[in-house]
């Protein structure tokens, strides 16, 4: 039960005082006036009474309403804590599904990376693995051609020796070659590997056999140097100059290509210059029309680049086989032609 206020409490002892006077006035002759008195006090208390209710009704109203307040307040601090606590493992659940996500991408970057390393080591293992078949196919065949040396050693009294790959087959050559007599004369004999990387196959026409006197004159290649090379990617041309002297003040020097083509190594000439005293005369050989000095000097340019040839230079070097190992004389010459 809720306590009334004092201001209440006081006036219901004064109504009752009232009443007992009006009781005791009866017996006097003043009983309307009492009763009078009696039903204004009783009203008036009444009304109090209602007014009192109304308060207590009125508080009751609030009290109900200000614990709904607190409990809504309390309600809604509950639910926004618990939707803070929520959002918080939203938020961590978030940042863990994204540091999971983050590593699993790193985890698959790194997979990704290792296996691009793993197939870049596996490219590079295949290349060295390459190399060294290549190698070993190098050191096949030239043992071979010092196992046959008997065929290409000594053919000319006074030799030179080179390791080439003219054609660039993959087949190794070794050409024998000398330059003698008064005309200096260049005579040369090539043999290649064969297919089967067991023998040696001699691809040398028949007029420039071992024998001097019957053998053809070739292009002065017994040279240590670089010769101009022409390419149309199948076919690789060599050129080289060929001075032959004819008597005192008088000789010809050539232009010439030489090429192994089909397992045959021949010559082409291509331009020449005759001198005979004060008498100067440059011919084109294919059609023996009269050329410039100019024309002459660029001949090989002419013939070939216009033809649609690229043009590069290769290395030649040669060893008369005097002294050292055979097989590490010949590699050396051969890994020079090669740009090694």
């Amino acid at each position: 039960m809720r306590k009334l206020p004092n201001n209440l409490s006081k006036r219901f002892i004064c109504t009752g005082m009232c009443i007992a006077l009006a009781t005791a006035m009866c017996g006097c002759g003043k009983g309307d006036a009492a009763s009078d008195v009696t039903e204004e006090v009783t009203s008036e208390a009444a009304s109090e009474a209602e007014t009192s209710t109304e308060i207590a009704s009125v508080e009751a109203t609030e009290a109900p309403s200000e614990a709904a307040t607190e409990a809504s307040t309390e309600a809604a601090s509950v639910e926004t804590t618990e939707a803070t606590s929520e959002a918080s493992n939203a938020t961590s659940d978030t940042t863990s599904s994204m540091k999971s996500d983050s590593s699993s991408e790193a985890k698959v970057e790194t997979t990704e990376t290792s296996t691009e390393t793993i197939s870049q080591e596996s490219d590079n293992a295949v290349v060295v693995a390459g190399d060294d078949s290549i190698e070993a196919d190098e050191d096949k065949q030239l043992q071979v051609i010092v196992n046959n040396a008997d065929t290409w050693k000594g053919v000319f009294e006074q030799g030179y020796y080179t390791v080439t790959d003219l054609d660039r087959n993959g087949r190794m050559e070794i050409i024998a070659a000398s330059c003698q007599g008064s005309g200096m004369y260049t005579y040369a004999k090539v043999y290649e590997v064969n297919e089967n990387k067991d023998g040696l196959v001699d691809c040398t026409p028949d007029n420039s056999s071992g024998d001097i006197d019957g053998g053809m004159d070739y292009p002065d290649f017994i040279i240590d140097g670089n010769f101009i090379t022409f390419t149309n990617g199948s076919k690789y041309v060599y050129i080289a100059s060929n001075s032959t002297r004819v008597s005192a003040g008088e000789g010809v020097e050539t232009i010439s290509a030489f090429i192994l083509e089909n397992g045959t190594f021949g010559v082409n000439d291509l331009a020449s210059k005759y001198v005979n005293g004060d008498t100067v005369e440059y011919t084109k050989l294919s059609d023996e029309s009269v050329i410039t000095e100019d024309e002459f000097n660029n001949i090989s340019i002419s013939t070939y680049e216009q033809d649609g040839y690229s043009r590069f230079e290769t290395t030649f070097s040669w060893t008369d086989l005097s002294s050292g190992d055979d097989y590490a004389n010949l590699l050396n010459c051969y890994n020079k032609f090669m740009g090694k």
